[in-house]
């Protein structure tokens, strides 16, 4: 990682990820040297997890993480307090994950995604929710 992307947004380093600039391993790795290297003179940093960000970074099975999403939907549809309808909302990571749960659970009610890797092509004629997806196709940020 270069300087300048430790100062890069949540909206940026997302992006840097999805094209494949950076990895989240690497994205973590160099918000840790900012730790270490700001903490001594802030004292903020009590109790310092660097091995559970990485491994989090790192560790994440994304069709586990579907089916994990599948199990909490079909959880809350048989909640007697509830109505019987969930509907999902995902950014960045997370709306790749929302897409994949409306592809993988047609009993999904509703999908909002901003951002997000869409499902694999061969699974995206499973979805039956209605979505809102947004994508900032006219995004100047990189200009």
């Amino acid at each position: 990682m270069t300087p300048p992307d430790l100062w890069l947004d949540a909206t940026a380093q997302a992006e840097l990820v999805r094209t494949g600039g950076a990895s989240p391993a690497e994205l973590v790795d160099a918000a840790i040297e900012r730790i270490e290297a700001l903490d001594p003179a802030l004292n903020a940093v009590i109790h310092p997890l660097f091995d559970k960000a990485r491994a989090a970074a790192t560790g994440l099975d994304t069709d586990q993480v579907t089916a994990d999403a599948v199990a909490a939907l079909v959880w809350l549809k048989g909640r007697d307090e509830g109505t019987g309808k969930v509907a999902a909302l995902g950014f960045a990571w997370g709306g790749g994950i929302v897409a994949r749960l409306a592809a993988a659970a047609p009993a999904l009610d509703a999908a909002v995604i901003f951002y997000g890797k869409p499902p694999p092509e061969r699974d995206a004629r499973h979805i039956k929710a209605p979505l809102q997806l947004h994508y900032a196709g006219l995004d100047t940020k990189d200009d």
